[in-house]
């Protein structure tokens, strides 16, 4: 295993993790690596301790960027790396010591360029318990686009219908798209011009990784806890789930996102990847007409006018219109979604007690 890894951690004002990141990234078992910090115009003392840090080990690189969101970052350490793998970490989070050296292993045993791994949450200083995977060892060819990415895509409507019918949990069968849970193959993004799409705040994690699942030929997934997720309240995915306008816009340009997913999947396989997606649509328009009705940050009118553009985008007003499952109680507000009752639904929303609330978000 003399292959070159690249480490790329975007920052941005996380003075107070920072250290512990390069902690874990330095005491790696696995040593030829290259450490690209980039480092996202922070206004606190995040560039200095990793100047500190790259005295004393010269693997580490730190780019010092004007402020530009987490995508141009990645960006920038994309073009700065030169290594074989590629491993996208971020500034706040906690990594077992043997996972490069693991997971280049498992990619030579099993004869794949990627590899995706285990995670858990970090919650005050404490490793919870491994999220449940449904990934197989090692997918090739065309059962990545068949089997992998309808995981990581988006939910189909079954997976909707069996949430409703009771069959399911919400987030069974799907797949967390963070790309800190996944070993890259550098040839694979370079050679296919892969980047982050910078005018996505969130959500641009699932568009890079399945356009990386439309060009790889192999993936393998190691069944192993070597990433742990830390929770906090001030976090980019906490802020932006906190604003509902900006939640509104993201899902809306994620659906363009993911058509131009579909365009590659079909010109390359001929398969129609928008079945894997349609119901994350639907879904969204009871989870906006829940959270937006219930938002205090504006006026009914100002977010029922978010809404309304949500709900008469195009593709929105086609699967909200197509999607039935019958007549059951959670599925009473994905039948007033349809045409014009989305106005009601949007009403009704406002007025049910958090309890069932709950229950239908």
């Amino acid at each position: 295993m003399e292959q070159l890894v690249s480490i790329i951690i975007p920052a941005y004002n996380t003075q107070d993790y920072i250290a512990e990141m390069l902690e874990c990234v330095v005491a790696q078992t696995y040593k030829n690596l290259e450490i690209i910090v980039v480092d996202d115009g922070s206004s606190d003392g995040t560039a200095d301790i990793v100047k500190e840090y790259a005295e004393g080990d010269k693997r580490i690189q730190l780019l010092q960027i004007e402020n530009g969101g987490v995508s141009n970052a990645r960006n920038v350490g994309i073009a700065h790396s030169t290594g074989d793998k590629i491993f996208f970490w971020d500034s706040d989070d906690i990594i077992e010591p043997n996972t490069v050296e693991d997971c280049l292993r498992f990619a030579e045993e099993k004869d794949v360029k990627a590899v995706l791994y285990g995670y858990s949450d970090y919650i005050n200083g404490d490793k919870g318990k491994p999220f449940k995977s449904c990934l197989k060892e090692k997918y090739t060819g065309i059962d990545i686009i068949n089997e992998v990415m309808p995981l990581f895509l988006g939910r189909s409507y079954l997976n909707v219908e069996n949430w409703i019918k009771g069959r399911c949990g919400m987030r069974e069968a799907q797949e967390h798209t963070a790309l800190w849970r996944i070993m890259l193959d550098t040839e694979t993004i370079k050679s296919n011009g892969l980047t982050f799409d910078t005018k996505l705040s969130l959500g641009e994690d699932t568009k890079f990784i399945n356009m990386y699942f439309c060009f790889e030929q192999s993936v393998g997934y190691l069944n192993e806890c070597l990433y742990h997720l830390r929770q906090r309240n001030d976090s980019a995915n906490m802020t932006s789930n906190s604003n509902a306008k900006l939640m509104t816009q993201n899902k809306i340009k994620l659906i363009y996102a993911r058509r131009e997913i579909d365009r590659i999947v079909y010109k390359k396989y001929g398969i129609n990847s928008q079945e894997f997606w349609k119901g994350t649509v639907v879904l969204s328009a009871v989870q906006l007409a829940i959270k937006l009705s219930n938002d205090k940050s504006r006026s009914f009118g100002e977010n029922f006018a978010i809404y309304k553009k949500y709900m008469q985008n195009k593709y929105v007003q086609s699967f909200v219109g197509e999607f039935d499952t019958g007549l059951h109680l959670k599925s009473i507000p994905f039948i007033m979604a349809k045409g014009n009752g989305y106005k009601w639904l949007f009403v009704l929303c406002s007025m049910l007690p958090k309890k069932v609330l709950n229950r239908l978000g």
